[in-house]
């Protein structure tokens, strides 16, 4: 059984996630940190007090009994060795084990010649804070400040108690945020979803999403894919309503004269000539079928396409020109011909020259010139213009000229053109029409 995540659930997956990160790594960090703010903070108000306790020679009750600094006096000869004083309320037991957790360090003070040292010993299952700060520049003279641990331990509670505060704090508004942002992405997609399936149902729907982001590219995209999909079932219905009234037509003469053949009835006079007019619909049948399996044979190359080669078209052209100016000598050919290859299939190549040279050998009076460079073809034939009309529209199916035959043959010039990433163009000029096929830039 499968189960659909919202955005809901994924957005508490993932505070969740952020939570686990939290709690392994930054609480680590934090509480590393912490140790060094808490030691700097005891450090900080041993200083104060001892600072009160040497100018005013006085030792402060403190109201909060964990922030209770004590104070020594240490004094050491070479004859007489340490000797140590302490202020009340010291008791005696806790001056002794104090002389000895500090007396290592007061040694190595003397040795190094240092006025003032900070240090923490464990003491009593805890720990013990203490500054040594020498008083006299000419004898051994210190003054040992020093407190448990007991106001950072207080302090680290405090502290660690607003980390926690702050913790939740930041995840609350957190969980707003994303709760406030995955509302803003929850409601267009709906919307979204909401219009596919319109389309899906083959239903006109409205899409309007007002952003810059990637959720309106796709909404966007999506507007213009639905735009396009009309404009395809609309050529789609076009075509099929062309194809259907293209191919009635003979076949329904052929019907009707076969039968008028079977009855003895010859149409033209006589069975031969009757005969004559059923295979030229046949044939012209057979060319329109022709070209329609060509045209879904262009589109499955289009998709197919894989490694293309270059060809030459200058041999190409020469070979097709040679075979078509037979069928009119009296047309005056002028070539204009260069070395040139175009990436692509000869056969396919060969299909849409020829599907141009006829079309200009249908509507020339006397001239066709070819022109081909390394980046373009040109054919040009001195008939008459092409209506403006439907000069934009040449390349689409089933569009003819006044002369023309099945309004394929240009669409699948221009489908085999833009298969090999050229394109083609038609234009009026002066005394006659000009066909152009081009190279992309960069090929």
């Amino acid at each position: 059984m499968k189960f659909k995540k919202s955005l809901q659930s994924q957005l508490f997956c993932l505070l969740f996630i952020i939570f686990i990160v939290f709690m392994l790594i930054i609480v680590p960090v934090i509480n590393g940190n912490l140790g060094s703010i808490i030691d700097r903070e005891m450090y900080s108000t041993l200083e104060y007090a001892q600072k009160n306790y040497v100018m005013g020679i006085f030792n402060p009750e403190e109201i909060d009994s964990n922030r209770q600094c004590y104070h020594m006096h240490v004094y050491y000869s070479d004859t007489d060795g340490y000797h140590f004083r302490a202020e009340k309320p010291l008791d005696a037991s806790l001056m002794e084990e104090v002389s000895y957790a500090i007396v290592d360090d007061i040694a190595k003070q003397i040795k190094n010649q240092e006025v003032v040292k900070n240090a923490k010993v464990s003491f009593r299952n805890g720990s013990l804070y203490y500054r040594i700060l020498r008083v006299s520049e000419t004898d051994h003279f210190f003054v040992v400040t020093f407190m448990n641990d007991e106001y950072s331990l207080s302090l680290a509670k405090n502290i660690a108690n607003r980390i926690v505060y702050l913790q939740y704090g930041a995840f609350f508004f957190l969980a707003i945020g994303m709760a406030i942002w995955v509302t803003t992405l929850i409601r267009p997609l709906k919307q979204i979803r909401i219009y596919i399936d319109h389309i899906k149902e083959g239903k006109k729907g409205e899409l309007n999403i007002q952003r810059h982001d990637e959720i309106g590219s796709v909404a966007q995209a999506l507007v213009e894919m639905e735009e396009e999909l009309q404009h395809q079932s609309k050529v789609r219905e076009e075509m099929m309503h062309n194809i259907s009234h293209d191919l009635k037509t003979p076949i329904a003469l052929i019907e009707s004269y076969a039968q008028s053949i079977k009855d003895d009835v010859y149409p033209y006079g006589d069975k031969e000539s009757s005969i004559d007019i059923i295979l030229e619909n046949a044939s012209r049948l057979e060319k329109k079928v022709q070209n329609l399996l060509y045209l879904n044979r262009l589109d499955y190359l289009k998709e197919n396409v894989k490694d293309m080669h270059e060809m030459n078209m200058k041999v190409l052209l020469e070979k097709t020109v040679e075979q078509m100016a037979s069928l009119r000598p009296e047309i005056h050919l002028q070539l204009d011909i260069q070395e040139s290859y175009f990436i692509g299939e000869e056969e396919q190549w060969r299909i849409a020259i020829e599907n141009l040279l006829q079309n200009a050998y249908r509507y020339v009076e006397s001239t066709i010139q070819i022109h081909l460079d390394h980046q373009s073809l040109s054919i040009y034939n001195d008939g008459p213009c092409i209506p403006e009309d439907i000069i934009d529209t040449l390349f689409e199916p089933f569009v003819k000229g006044h002369q023309g035959q099945f309004g394929l043959g240009l669409h699948i010039v221009y489908k085999t053109v833009t298969m090999y990433h050229c394109t083609v163009t038609v234009e009026n000029v002066l005394q006659g029409v000009c066909f152009k096929i081009t190279k992309k830039e960069g090929l």
